[in-house]
């Protein structure tokens, strides 16, 4: 749409403004069109241009509200304004990219003293780890969900933990995703102390980290962690058997793509999980029989997963059924393919 017919709406909908609520549903959909036409052009710009730089003058669709760049390239460096742009501003802002996208530093108006704060932005996915400065996520106190792609190791090393101590910062953060790209180097990945974590951090994905189960111990003291997924050889090794008295709140947990074979496990392991997903663990002998005597245990899905590991779900299912013989809540199993 040219900038005469868009303009053309804009004074459309002032007009309407001026009428009254009689003219309120044609108001609301013919700003809903902006929107629309708004998120295509953004859209298109990206799709022609297919470059790994979101230039600056994107920021003057001024009625974004959720930012997708979707794109081929491995990185995405963002010259946008994203803490200037007006609708972004609003409840709830989101931005979303599917590569590691290296943010602007932010820059405040010379005529101001103070430094621009995004109240409202509620999500950053996924951004390059060198991003989690100081200075980038101190303008977004209030994100809940935050995905980082890239080098982990940048994130997570030790003389390099300050940029994780800026992710704890985030009081509100309540979804966090870390994304390796590519092996680890020779380096091995180790996670920080739990009091490092966000501090209401409720879910939790790593892929490609290529962690030791040891580190598992670290996640069990997060106090408030309702979901964990380990996805992509986020954890490596044959043998798991966690502490007591950690994950005290997980309610799911998700096991994709591993080398573990042996998992020994009881109910006060995970005290109040209610579903289990194993997708893809080619080596895994079994599925913990212990499990069984979690009063909270409703669900568990299995994908091309080995024989023995799905001869005891289905036994972990009968003990599940016996205990709720006499209630209507049943135990539900799901094994595919069917026949292993």
């Amino acid at each position: 749409m040219g900038v005469k017919s868009r303009s053309h709406l804009i004074a459309q909908t002032r007009n309407m403004q001026n009428k009254g609520s009689s003219a309120s549903c044609r108001l609301n959909l013919l700003l809903d069109l902006i929107i629309v036409i708004d998120l295509l052009v953004l859209y298109l710009l990206q799709k022609i241009k297919n470059k790994n730089v979101l230039p600056k003058h994107v920021g003057e669709l001024w009625n974004v509200q959720t930012l997708i760049v979707n794109t081929q390239q491995i990185n995405l460096v963002i010259q946008v304004d994203i803490w200037n742009m007006p609708r972004l501003r609003l409840p709830f802002g989101h931005l979303h990219t599917n590569t590691s996208a290296k943010l602007p530093t932010p820059v405040s108006p010379k005529t101001s003293k103070f430094s621009i704060v995004n109240q409202s932005l509620q999500t950053l996915s996924t951004i390059a780890p060198e991003s989690c400065t100081e200075d980038v996520l101190s303008r977004a106190p209030n994100l809940k969900k935050l995905g980082i792609r890239g080098k982990i190791s940048k994130l997570l090393e030790p003389n390099k933990s300050e940029l994780f101590n800026n992710v704890k910062k985030l009081q509100c953060l309540e979804n966090l995703k870390l994304i390796n790209v590519g092996q680890t180097d020779q380096k091995q990945l180790r996670l920080p102390p739990a009091y490092i974590f966000p501090p209401k951090l409720r879910k939790l994905t790593l892929l490609g980290t290529w962690l030791e189960w040891d580190d598992m111990s670290v996640l069990g003291q997060l106090e408030y962690l309702h979901v964990l997924k380990l996805k992509e050889n986020a954890f490596k090794g044959e043998h798991w058997e966690p502490k007591v008295g950690g994950f005290r709140s997980l309610l799911v947990l998700w096991i994709e793509r591993t080398d573990l074979a042996c998992w020994i496990a009881s109910g006060d392991h995970f005290p109040r999980l209610k579903r289990l997903v194993v997708v893809s663990c080619d080596k895994l002998q079994e599925i913990p029989i212990g499990l069984a005597d979690i009063r909270s245990f409703q669900v568990m899905e299995l994908q091309n997963s080995t024989k023995p590991a799905a001869k005891s779900a289905r036994v972990i299912q009968a003990k599940k059924d016996k205990q709720t013989a006499a209630k209507t809540q049943r135990f539900d199993l799901s094994i595919f393919p069917p026949d292993l």
